[in-house]
């Protein structure tokens, strides 16, 4: 049940990333044609004005088009033309074919972006005919490719439309841009606000605690104590206390005589009053010489702690700010440090470790987690993630007018091999834990 929840939640923090982008984009103006939950080929779709709204075959998220995301050149679009007539120009008439081609010269011509669209018309027009007088005549496969072509002469009369993207104010466009990573923030914080406010889990030492290491030669190597042994009382009982206040007890008894009882590896109980000595020479007070840890069989959640609602605002922000700042930080670090290459995980790792989240208590406030996680990055200035089209877009206010599509493109390469090698490093850090 745990996985499926986090499985079915990073879906919806997907589509409901796509959704921002989408509403955005409705609400300043730039046009949007399709809004998919899930990913094509379309199980449905429905076409409401001019948007299709479709549930992909594909469960991997959502997906937004905004048409026109970069300012079509004459010449990228002439040579287009030239392609798409290759294919169709045997099922088209000699009428047609003279209209094509004057088309084309009209788009290789042109004086402005708006005087390819009449000759791209033109085109369409060509093609839709072709179609409806071949539909009974000519063989599907040739059909296919009429039908191809007109889909993508639509899909360039849509790169022209008047509320396409690249036309839009730059404030509109970064909006647009900016409204994915914003609604996963939101997310976040109110999901993080509600947890730290009524949901955190109350802890409390329900088991004997586990050893994690006893020095050789310490006192309480020498009390008979060993990493099998299970310590039941460090003066006085541990079951029943928080795992917070264990910690204090055991902080004010460094130093000191301590009474600790434990059973053995035969179950057997033994209790002594262990007296610390300085038991090794790099020890410079008196030691015990024994490392207790809490593992999941000793602590149990037994309750939820409340808050005011202020405090889970609080809480959520700074747990926020730390996740996000250490991100930051930690990521250029992923290319020359092996410590901070190991930590990195995959969508794997984050589905993997859901049934260890759900026992700590910590399941609807790591869903949250994940939320900001995916708003962070997709924050990070690479293309094609969100916070590459935002740094474009400030260099864009910096120099007053587009960076060039050359450059765009040439750094959406980096930007795309960076994403790919952090996310192979990922998985092949959760498959190699997976392991063991």
């Amino acid at each position: 049940m745990p996985y499926a929840l986090v499985i079915l939640s990073l879906i919806v923090l997907v589509v409901l990333h796509e959704l921002g982008h989408f509403l955005a984009a409705r609400a300043v103006g730039i046009r949007a044609t399709k809004f998919y939950v899930f990913f094509p080929p379309a199980i449905f779709k429905r076409k409401i004005g001019e948007v299709e709204y479709g549930i992909g075959a594909i469960p991997a998220g959502g997906f937004v088009k905004l048409p026109g995301m970069f300012r079509p050149e004459a010449g990228d679009v002439s040579e287009r033309l030239r392609w798409e007539f290759e294919e169709v120009l045997p099922m088209v008439d000699s009428a047609g074919r003279l209209q094509l081609d004057a088309a084309r010269r009209g788009v290789a011509h042109a004086d402005s972006t708006d005087d390819m669209v009449p000759p791209l018309r033109e085109v369409r027009d060509v093609l839709a005919r072709t179609i409806a007088e071949r539909e009974t005549t000519t063989a599907d496969v040739d059909l296919k490719r009429v039908r191809s072509a007109l889909d993508r002469i639509d899909a360039l009369l849509d790169d022209l439309h008047p509320r396409a993207y690249w036309r839009a104010a730059l404030w509109r466009r970064m909006t647009v841009i900016f409204a994915g990573p914003f609604v996963n923030l939101l997310i976040a914080f109110v999901v993080l606000s509600v947890f730290f406010w009524t949901l955190q889990p109350k802890y409390e030492v329900t088991g004997a605690l586990a050893v994690a290491s006893v020095a050789k030669d310490s006192p309480a190597a020498q009390a008979g104590l060993d990493t099998e042994s299970r310590i039941v009382e460090w003066n006085g009982p541990v079951k029943g206390i928080s795992p917070n206040d264990l910690g204090q007890r055991i902080a004010d008894s460094l130093g000191e005589p301590t009474d600790i009882a434990w059973i053995d590896a035969d179950g057997d109980r033994h209790a002594e009053t262990i007296v610390p000595t300085e038991y090794a020479k790099d020890v410079k007070e008196p030691r015990l010489g024994l490392a207790p840890q809490l593992d999941d069989a000793s602590v149990s959640v037994v309750g939820r702690v409340h808050e005011d609602p202020v405090t889970g605002m609080t809480t959520a922000l700074d747990r926020m700010w730390t996740i996000t700042s250490d991100t930051f930080t930690r990521l250029p670090r992923v290319f020359f440090d092996a410590n901070v290459r190991q930590d990195v995980g995959s969508v794997v790792g984050i589905v993997d470790v859901a049934d260890d989240v759900d026992r700590s208590g910590w399941l609807i406030g790591y869903v949250a987690l994940i939320s900001l996680i995916l708003a962070v990055m997709n924050l990070l200035p690479l293309l094609p993630l969100d916070g590459g089209h935002l740094l474009f877009g400030l260099l864009e206010a910096i120099r007053r007018r587009p960076m060039p599509r050359a450059a765009f493109e040439r750094y959406s390469m980096v930007g795309l091999a960076l994403v790919l090698i952090l996310f192979f490093i990922g998985l092949d850090n959760d498959i190699t834990r997976a392991r063991g």
